[in-house]
C-alpha cells in the first residue's frame, strides 16, 4: 500500500487506555507496508502528530489542513511515482 489519507475535521482520539494501545500495536504490525500517511484534518492535536509519529514509524506522516485535500492527493501521488 503507497498511502493512507485521514480526512475528518476533528480527530476524535481513542476512548480508552486499551484502545490506544490496541491501535499502536496494528501500527506496530503494519507501519512498514505503508509508505506515506496524510493527516488531512483541522484537529490541532494532529498537526503535532507527524513530529511525534515519524520517530516510531518508518511510513512518512504529514498534516495538511481540511481543505487541503487536492495537496494532499498530490503528495500521496509522489510516492507512486
Amino acid at each position: 500500500m503507497n498511502g493512507i489519507i485521514i480526512h475528518t475535521r476533528e480527530f476524535p482520539g481513542w476512548e480508552s487506555f486499551g484502545a490506544f494501545t490496541h491501535h499502536m500495536k496494528f501500527i506496530k504490525d503494519h507501519h512498514k507496508k505503508i509508505k506515506r500517511v496524510a493527516a488531512v484534518t483541522d484537529s490541532k492535536f494532529m498537526s503535532i502528530a507527524p513530529v511525534i509519529a515519524n520517530h516510531f514509524v518508518s511510513a512518512e506522516v504529514k498534516y495538511f489542513d481540511y481543505a487541503d485535500m487536492e495537496t494532499a492527493k498530490r503528495w500521496m501521488q509522489e510516492a507512486v511515482s
